[in-house]
């Protein structure tokens, strides 16, 4: 048995040599695939309703915080107003 494997390993284990061409063809396809993918998960993730508006919230209060270092600030979170607008709504 060792001695088949020994005297015709080669024609038993031939080399695979894949071209240049076809490995740059493979790459390019899973490149393209897992970027797909990735940007398909990513857009459900982070675009969503709920998201954009949390990020209005925080760009009012950061412009709140600004307003208030300066020292021309109201009396009151822009979402704090909202906040108290909506119980009246509700009660």
């Amino acid at each position: 048995m060792i001695k088949i494997y020994s005297e015709k390993g080669g024609q038993i284990f031939l080399r695979y040599a894949m071209s240049s061409l076809n490995a740059w063809l493979w790459l390019l396809l899973i490149l393209v695939l897992f970027t797909a993918l990735f940007y398909y998960l990513g857009t459900k993730k982070y675009d969503s309703a709920e998201l954009k508006q949390q990020m209005l919230d925080m760009e009012e209060m950061i412009k709140y915080a600004s307003k208030r270092t300066k020292g021309t600030e109201g009396s009151k979170t822009p979402r704090a107003k909202k906040t108290e607008q909506e119980q009246k709504l509700f009660k």
